[in-house]
C-alpha cells in the first residue's frame, strides 16, 4: 500500500517486557498441569470446554461475545473449565474482549456486567480506520521514510483496547488486559489460540502462550517463536483481523530484517475449528478417563445455499466476493467434520450459529466493522433465547 519497499509502515509492533516467550510451556505439558490444578482423581465425570469462534468482523464479535456471556451465565462451571478458545478474525476480536473482562474479573475480585462487555464488543472499530486509510496512510505514500505511528491499524488496535480501559478502571483492575503482553495471563485465564495467515507460506500461523508440538499443529508456524519477541493482546488480535484493504498487512521484523507478513486469518481457515480440533487432540492424548470434552462451535456466517450470478456480475469486485464466499462456504464443511468425528473421538458437540433474521424475516447481518442498532438488537434478542434452542 505504500509507495515502495523503503517506507512501509505496518510493522507490527513488538514488546520485551513481560515475562516474554521464553516462559511459554509445551501445550502438551501445560494441559495435563491445567487438569491436575482443577480435578482431583476422585472426581469420576468432568467437562472441559474448547471453544471455536468463526470470522466476520464486528458481526462476528458481537455474536461471540454474546454466546460466550450466554455459556458463562447459564452453565456453572463454563468459565472455570474453559481450556481453549480457537478464534479468527472478528470472532478473535469478540473472544479477546471476553477473555479480557475475564481476567477484569479475576484482577479485581469483582464481576463484571456482562452487558457492558457486549457494548465493548459493538463499538465502531470502522472510523478509525477510514481515517487512517484517507489520511495519514495516504499521505505516507509520498513520504520517504516510514511513519509507524501513521500506521492505521494502530488505530484499529487502540479503539479495541480503548473499549475496555473504563470498564477496568470501573472494576478496580490494575491494568487494561488489552494492554498486556500476550504471555502473560492468570493461572485461571484460558489459553487464546489466535489465528492468522501468513502472506510467504499461505499457511496459518497462531500468536500462542503455549508452545506449539507439530505434531498436534502440522504445517503451523509459532509467531511467538518465529517472531522471537511477545507482542500486546490488542495486537495479537489484530494480527487475526486483518481483513481485505480495510485493515492491511502486517509485517514482521526480526533485527532489522523482514521475516514475514500477516493478514486475516480467514484467508486460510475462517471458523476457528481446525486449530480447536488440534487442542481437543491434545486434550484427549492426556489420557485422563475423568475428562468429558466439549466442543463448541460460535457460527456468524450464512450457509450459502443458493448460487446468484447476479452478485457477481461486477468483475471488480470478484476478489473481494470470492474471499467472502470462501469465508462461508468453509463454514459448514468444518461443521459436519466435526459432527462427523463426534462419536467416533467420544466428545460432545455444540454448534451455535447465527440466524440471518429478525422479527421472523429474512435479514443479511452484514459483514463490517461497525453495526447499525439494528442489527445490534436484532442479534441480541438471539441472544437472550439462546436458552430456548
Amino acid at each position: 500500500e505504500t509507495g515502495s519497499y523503503f517506507n512501509a509502515n505496518h510493522e507490527v509492533r513488538t514488546i520485551d517486557d513481560g515475562p516474554g516467550i521464553d516462559s511459554r510451556k509445551e501445550i502438551g505439558l501445560a494441559v495435563k498441569d491445567w487438569i491436575s490444578s482443577k480435578f482431583d482423581s476422585s472426581v469420576k465425570k468432568r467437562r472441559v470446554y474448547i471453544v471455536a469462534a468463526e470470522g466476520g468482523g464486528s458481526r462476528a464479535a458481537y455474536w461471540t461475545v454474546g454466546v460466550l456471556n450466554f455459556l458463562s451465565d447459564s452453565i456453572p462451571d463454563f468459565n472455570e473449565n474453559l481450556l481453549a478458545v480457537s478464534s479468527v478474525s472478528g470472532g478473535t476480536v469478540g473472544a479477546g474482549i471476553f477473555l479480557a473482562g475475564r481476567s477484569i474479573d479475576l484482577q479485581s475480585g469483582k464481576a463484571i456486567d456482562p452487558d457492558k462487555i457486549q457494548i465493548a464488543a459493538g463499538g465502531d472499530f470502522l472510523s478509525p480506520l477510514l481515517a487512517g486509510f484517507f489520511f495519514t496512510d495516504l499521505v505516507q505514500r509520498f513520504l520517504p521514510i516510514p511513519m509507524k505511528i501513521w500506521d492505521r491499524s494502530r488505530r484499529l488496535e487502540s479503539s479495541i483496547s480503548k473499549s475496555l480501559e473504563g470498564l477496568a478502571e470501573e472494576n478496580g483492575a490494575l491494568k487494561n488486559p488489552l494492554g498486556r503482553p500476550t504471555m502473560e495471563r492468570h493461572e485461571k485465564e484460558p489459553f487464546h489460540f489466535i489465528n492468522s495467515t501468513v502472506v510467504e507460506t499461505g499457511g496459518k500461523g497462531i500468536w500462542s502462550p503455549l508452545k506449539l508440538d507439530t505434531t498436534f499443529f502440522p504445517g503451523v508456524l509459532d509467531l511467538p517463536k518465529l517472531l522471537g519477541y511477545d507482542v500486546r493482546r490488542s495486537t495479537s488480535l489484530v494480527n487475526s483481523a486483518r481483513f481485505p484493504l480495510v485493515t492491511p498487512g502486517g509485517e514482521l521484523k526480526k533485527d532489522g530484517k523482514t521475516i514475514a507478513h500477516l493478514v486475516d486469518g480467514g484467508y486460510f481457515e475462517n471458523t476457528g475449528i481446525e486449530t480447536a480440533f488440534s487442542v481437543l487432540r491434545v486434550l484427549q492424548e492426556a489420557g485422563d478417563s475423568t475428562i468429558q470434552p466439549v466442543f463448541i462451535y460460535i457460527q456468524n456466517s450464512k450457509d450459502i445455499t443458493e448460487i446468484d450470478p447476479a452478485r457477481s456480475s461486477l468483475t471488480a469486485a470478484n476478489p473481494i466476493l470470492v474471499f467472502y464466499n470462501a469465508w462461508s462456504s468453509r463454514s459448514p464443511n468444518n461443521e459436519a467434520l466435526v459432527d462427523n468425528l463426534e462419536e467416533l473421538m467420544d466428545f460432545e458437540y455444540f454448534h451455535i450459529p447465527l440466524r440471518h433474521e429478525l422479527g421472523g424475516e429474512p435479514y443479511p447481518y452484514p459483514l463490517a466493522w461497525v453495526l447499525s442498532k439494528r442489527s445490534k438488537a436484532g442479534m441480541k434478542m438471539q441472544i437472550d433465547t439462546l436458552g430456548d434452542r
